[in-house]
């Protein structure tokens, strides 16, 4: 499942990651595989490893060229 969101606000974005990790064990975030963006943000809850799963898209990233977004992908282990 791809969680993505148009906005770069942690309560939206890091925030509902941790609560779906957090209410549905059986989840867990995938390595998208992508260079481009930033990590998900530390102190939320979140483990270093969670969070380099996660990517932020700044409106100020110029080599990124976007308004700003978030993305992450969870799955069950198979």
């Amino acid at each position: 499942m791809t969680y993505s969101m148009g906005t770069i606000h942690a309560k939206e974005n890091d925030e509902m990651v941790w609560h779906v990790l957090d209410e549905y064990p059986s989840m867990q975030l995938v390595p998208i595989g992508i260079t481009l963006g930033y990590p998900g943000l530390p102190g939320l809850g979140l483990s270093d490893d969670a969070c380099t799963s996660m990517h932020h898209f700044d409106p100020s990233d110029v080599a990124a060229d976007t308004m700003g977004f978030f993305v992450a992908k969870l799955g069950k282990p198979r």
